[in-house]
């Protein structure tokens, strides 16, 4: 099978799968318990806390760990609205966010915040005039993802960080770097964030693990109660393998990211290029040459997504219809209409994403599957 989700989840990574192995097995001990195999859990979580800070370039007692980038979302976005409504009640996001960013949204605006929702480009680039005046003095939280999970469009971080600090210091800048993690330059001192998000699966971790950057002195409400952990941010017995693998996930990132990053963007790129001849007036390109560096997004007008992933399946790959989060749901990528597709391009959206794994050999045998599932489906419909 070749594999070319790698945005809905990735391999775990050998060097993590060691490093988790003893925390999955006799090394049992509570993180919070004072006996020596407690303490033994403890030095663990606060070397991979160290770890996951390094690659953040912010101080460990920064990163809140998570279940998984959800929660971190939705900590960020309801937490610090909460801590700071006696400052104001508005918020800002992108039209392309993770459905836990808009549906926390959602529910704020019900809870009586005001929210707005700023529109991005056919390249599903943000309007930054428009950004810019919608950010008021009421406004306490901004949110905008830096590489958006489904067609790969990178956000210009740092600018929507000055142009929101330009209109209101106090206003603070959230990102969701899920996808970007890996990949490209995430030091919260060169994005010049207050807060960002993180998963463990979409860098060759665990699955169940995540975490939260949360610079020093943010005002932050927890959203759930019970216990101390995390510096009583989020409470709850602390995940210790899945962390152990975060944190060898982070370092595995730190030693090979820039050298892997170029060479899946050369795949990425062959892909887009192959198809495009191969499959010339079939397929339609809608993230530009330079998104992030493992994600394609294609349309094929005219056949309903469903199809394509059953057939590319049969066939031996694997890819999908959009975010992996929304799957269950039924309906057609929000991403794609904020574009400016209708319903019915929407349904005929797919997602190659691809990871340091990916091979040459499987992007060239990837053009071939494609181009067999289009003929079958075109002898089949006349």
């Amino acid at each position: 099978m070749i594999y070319l989700d790698n945005a809905a989840t990735t391999m775990i990574d050998e060097q993590v799968a060691v490093a988790m192995k003893p925390y999955c097995e006799g090394m049992v001990g509570n993180p919070s318990s004072s006996h020596s195999i407690g303490r033994e859990a403890r030095s663990a979580v606060d070397k991979a806390r160290s770890r996951v800070a390094l690659l953040f370039g912010c101080a460990p007692r920064e990163v809140i760990f998570t279940s998984g980038a959800t929660e971190a979302n939705v900590m960020a976005i309801i937490g610090i609205a909460r801590a700071r409504q006696s400052e104001g009640r508005h918020i800002v996001i992108s039209a392309i966010e993770h459905h836990s960013i808009l549906e926390s949204a959602e529910y704020l605006e019900r809870e009586g915040w005001a929210v707005s929702v700023i529109p991005v480009d056919k390249a599903g680039m943000i309007d930054l005039e428009q950004l810019s005046a919608e950010v008021i003095r009421e406004t306490t939280l901004v949110s905008v993802m830096m590489v958006n999970n489904e067609i790969g469009s990178v956000q210009p971080i740092g600018d929507i960080v000055r142009i929101v600090k330009k209109k209101n210091a106090a206003a603070i800048v959230h990102s969701d770097i899920v996808q970007a993690f890996g990949y490209m330059d995430c030091r919260v001192e060169t994005l010049g964030v207050d807060c960002a998000t993180i998963s463990g699966h979409k860098i060759h971790g665990p699955k169940g693990v995540g975490a939260l950057y949360l610079k020093e002195g943010i005002p932050f409400h927890p959203i759930l109660y019970g216990g101390s952990q995390e510096y009583g941010m989020r409470p709850g017995t602390e995940n210790v393998s899945g962390i152990v693998g975060l944190g060898a996930a982070a370092m595995v990132v730190s030693d090979e990211g820039a050298e892997y990053t170029d060479r899946v963007d050369d795949l990425r790129l062959l892909l887009k290029h192959k198809l495009e001849k191969k499959c010339k007036g079939v397929v339609k390109v809608i993230n530009p040459d330079d998104s992030a560096p493992h994600i394609l997004g294609m349309l094929f007008p005219g056949i309903d997504h469903d199809v394509l992933v059953t057939r590319f399946d049969a066939e031996g790959l694997a890819v999908s219809s959009g975010s992996a989060c929304a799957s269950g749901a039924h309906t057609s990528s929000h991403v794609i209409q904020t574009l400016g597709y209708d319903e019915d391009d929407a349904q005929t959206f797919i997602r190659f994403s691809l990871s340091k794994y990916t091979t040459e050999k499987e992007i060239k045998k990837t053009v071939k599957i494609v181009q067999k599932c289009l003929e079958g489906i075109k002898r089949k419909h006349g």
